[in-house]
């Protein structure tokens, strides 16, 4: 070991505590998002979940749970507070979202609600269901008004009309016609019919008076609302899943006063409107022209996955789509809407289009499964998940900084290299047999700048080589699902970015293993490398021959990771057998094993400059062990599902897990902190304990009593209360008048907890008896009845009491018998006495 090492190894400060500083968890699986514009808000259905996302910050607010059936529509009102949730098991629950408590749960369809709206005023709720019925709920008070029947299919879409005053429902489905529906004579008024498919989706005009319509038959319909006839037809070519038009919820209340003030109709509408669908592309559609002035794809993995779902305004310059990829998108818009939708008469510039989107953010609602993870700098991550994507997120927000789409197959590993500040190389290798490199510089997008080809099976594992100070990137191996593993030429990297992609070389290949390489690690100089394989070996390669030089046998499963000692000639492995185990470089001798995981264990790293190792396994188990004792210092437990990716940053400050559910969590180390809140709260305990015997010693029980109480000492406060009743009555009585009148719920309960521990024993009994004496005197029942949480009190308590009644009910009626006999003996006395008077006389 070198001097350097030595003295890394001396200033390592050992960690065992580490806390969640950031959760990536699925919060959007599919289906409609419902937007509540005036707070930022958009519920989405997780599962049989629902979360309730701030738009601004992209955190989930709420989460609300199911009822183990998985959610089929749900619905956001307008001020933010009541979200409608309906499930496959047939029941719509109405949610307080500010007090996170559901208010009712009614159920009257008779298959799943597949849509629901609410009307502009929050007064009514519509359910649209596979039934083919649709129902008006009162939102109040929770009762249904309509039952509209007339639909031949299923019923996927309504929406009311802007205008409270017009009382007009519309829905579609999937029996080709769009049905008005009259509230106040609760009938259909009009059936308009076009489509020659599936109708998926309605749009009112802020004006009221045009109805768009978009379907499964490429066709996009206008409907004037006074005549109710068709006023336009237009192609679209594509199947449009959304089409809504280009305005804000200002500009409906604007329309909606001057349609008051008695302004007349136009003959065509005269704002802009959207279709999105499965090209996914959003276009933008002049409604007096009728043709598409403006379209932009939304990128190459929207088109891959099946499109956009919908659209939605935000607000004048923010819009909202979602993708069936489950992912939210948001672009800021260079002009406002109510601007951007004058003039419809005159072509807009092409100026103007390039420029109308300035900025975009998109939400990841889930990831999948998480194949690997790496950290990009220490603010930043590169994530691959069960897709053929690789997305950089950042540390702290997880807000999908950029996605890269090079690969048409899953992606299984991931590797990072610094390149120079704040420039990262990417390799990245998957099931479509390609090794790609890329170049990130984080504020852009990355390029594709390398593409190795010459594996015949999918890349399991791959590696760069490690960077040391004065020399360029050397290499970069891969290990494929053959056995083989491939050492590539990395000379080509060149310090400025803006590289062309370059067609990678092979230096040396070798057939390694009989089964699949899961994992390939350059030791600290580079001049070895260790792979690790299903058929339970691990074999030490020399650079860049790769010829063999040695094998580790041993485990008795396959080998899922290899990591060299940062300072030591040591590699541990970590296999399915679950167990890690160190050895020698120089022999193949294994030094030491770990034993601790319950599955088989999938990623091992070397952190606090080798002192320590992080280790995590298919039980969800992320440890830390010290790599001298074999010790296993802590065990984090907070994932659910198998762990396949680690990565950490800083020797270990930081490091990152990934899981087979899609959650990702960054963990910060705060061993310092917690030791410093240790020593903290141990002084601040000792100061309490001479609180406490100052109290006593000043015969101030009640101040005792509530620091014993607060302190949860049992043992202190039966003293306490021992010491207290047998001072003088008056101070007797003061003490329990103090202390029970300012006792808390929550003390209560703590309070009758000891007073239920102390009835069990016979010595103690006294003090709890009196404890419950005096609770119950001062006390009043409803309030007793209202603390939760306290019937295996009450049972104890009952029960116990009964047994000391017994006993001292026993205890007065052998005094009866030494009552009987002292009286005898006096008596008997007597009667002695008279009779000696007697003859003495």
């Amino acid at each position: 070991m070198s001097t350097e090492a030595g003295l890394k190894r001396k200033l390592a400060s050992v960690r065992s505590e580490y806390s969640i500083e950031g959760k990536l968890k699925p919060f959007y699986t599919g289906g409609r998002v419902s937007v509540c514009r005036s707070k930022h808000l958009a519920a989405c259905a997780c599962g049989e979940e629902v979360s309730v996302i701030c738009l601004k910050t992209g955190k989930v607010k709420h989460t609300i749970p199911g009822d183990l059936a998985s959610v089929s529509s749900v619905c956001l009102s307008e001020n933010g507070r009541d979200l409608f949730v309906a499930s496959r098991s047939l029941q719509c629950s109405h949610w307080d979202l500010e007090t996170s408590t559901c208010k009712r749960r009614f159920k009257d369809h008779k298959s799943p609600i597949l849509h629901m709206c609410i009307d502009s005023q929050n007064m009514y709720l519509a359910t649209a269901g596979a039934d083919s019925v649709v129902k008006v709920w009162d939102i109040q008070e929770g009762y249904l008004t309509h039952s509209l029947k007339g639909h031949e299919g299923v019923v996927l879409f309504a929406c009311f009309h802007p205008y409270p005053k017009r009382y007009q429902l519309y829905t579609c489905g999937d029996d080709t016609s769009i049905k008005v529906w009259d509230l106040r004579h609760k009938k259909c008024s009009h059936t308009l019919k076009a489509h020659m498919s599936t109708v998926t989706s309605l749009s009112v005009s802020p004006c009221g008076n045009f109805l768009l319509s978009s379907g499964q038959d490429s066709m996009v319909h206008v409907w004037n609302l006074q005549t109710f006839q068709k006023v336009s037809g237009i192609p679209v070519n594509e199947v449009t899943h959304s089409v809504s038009f280009l305005a804000t919820r200002d500009m409906v209340m604007s329309a909606d006063a001057n349609a008051s003030a008695g302004e007349g109709a136009a003959a065509r509408p005269q704002y802009y409107f959207v279709t999105v669908g499965q090209s996914g592309n959003v276009k933008f559609w002049n409604p007096q022209k009728l043709l598409c002035e403006h379209q932009f794809a939304v990128d190459d993995t929207c088109e891959r996955e099946g499109g956009c779902l919908d659209f939605t305004v935000l607000n004048e310059n923010r819009v909202l789509c979602t993708t069936l990829d489950c992912r939210i998108l948001m672009y800021d818009l260079a002009e406002d809407i109510e601007t951007f939708s004058s003039d419809l008469q005159k072509r807009k510039a092409e100026t103007f289009w390039s420029t109308l989107i300035k900025g975009s953010e998109q939400l990841v609602g889930n990831n999948e499964q998480i194949t690997d993870v790496c950290f990009l700098g220490s603010k930043h991550i590169v994530i691959a998940t069960n897709s053929q994507y690789i997305r950089v997120y950042d540390a702290e927000t997880f807000a999908c900084l950029s996605s890269c789409s090079g690969h048409t197959d899953i992606v299984l590993a991931l590797d990072v290299y610094q390149a120079s500040e704040g420039r990262y190389l990417i390799a990245s290798g998957g099931k479509d047999n390609s090794l790609l490199v890329w170049d990130s510089d984080i504020s852009s997008d990355a390029t594709c700048c390398g593409k190795a080809e010459g594996h015949f099976s999918a890349i399991e594992c791959l590696k760069f080589s490690n960077k040391q100070s004065g020399k360029a990137l050397q290499y970069v191996c891969s290990g494929d699902g053959d056995g083989f593993i491939k050492l590539w030429d990395m000379s080509w990297v060149s310090n400025s970015k803006g590289m062309q992609q370059h067609a990678m070389n092979t230096l040396s290949t070798t057939a390694a293993h009989q089964k699949d390489v899961n994992t390939v690690s350059f030791s600290p100089d580079n001049s070895l490398i260790c792979t690790g394989s299903q058929d339970k070996l691990a074999k030490l390669w020399s650079v860049p021959s790769l010829a063999p030089i040695r094998t580790f046998r041993g485990h008795t499963r396959g080998v899922w990771s290899v990591s060299f000692s940062p300072v030591d000639q040591i590699v541990c492995t970590a296999s399915g057998d679950k167990t890690l185990r160190l050895w020698a470089v120089n022999d193949g001798t294994c030094l030491r094993s770990f034993e601790g995981h319950t599955a088989s264990v999938l990623k091992v790293c070397y952190i606090s400059f080798g002192v320590q190792m992080l280790s995590a396994g298919a039980d969800g188990l992320i440890k830390v062990w010290n790599v001298s004792s074999a010790e296993c210092v802590n065990t984090f437990d907070s994932h659910e599902d198998k762990v396949w990716a680690l990565n950490v940053c800083n020797e270990g400050d930081t490091f990152v897990s990934g899981s087979g559910d899609g959650e990702v969590f960054v963990w910060k180390d705060y061993t310092d902190q917690k030791a410093l809140e240790e020593r903290r709260a141990e002084a601040d305990l000792i100061t309490k304990k001479q609180k406490i015997s100052d109290a006593m010693y000043r015969e101030s029980y009640s101040s005792a009593f509530r620091l014993a109480l607060d302190l949860k000492y049992p043992a202190q406060l039966h003293k306490i209360i021992a010491q207290a009743t047998k001072s003088e009555e008056d101070k007797a009585e003061s003490f329990w008048c103090e202390v029970v009148e300012s006792l808390s719920d929550e003390d209560l309960k703590e309070c009758l907890r000891c007073a239920s521990e102390w009835n069990t024993n016979s010595k103690l009994y006294l003090c709890g008896q009196m404890l419950l004496r005096n609770v119950f005197s001062r006390i009043h029942p409803d309030r007793l009845g209202s603390i939760s949480g306290l019937e295996d009190v009450w049972n104890g308590l009952i029960s116990y009491s009964d047994r000391h009644a017994k006993r001292i009910d026993t205890l007065v009626r052998s005094t009866y018998l030494l009552d009987y006999a002292l009286s005898s003996g006096f008596m008997h006395k007597k009667d002695n006495n008279e009779n000696n008077v007697t003859a003495s006389d």
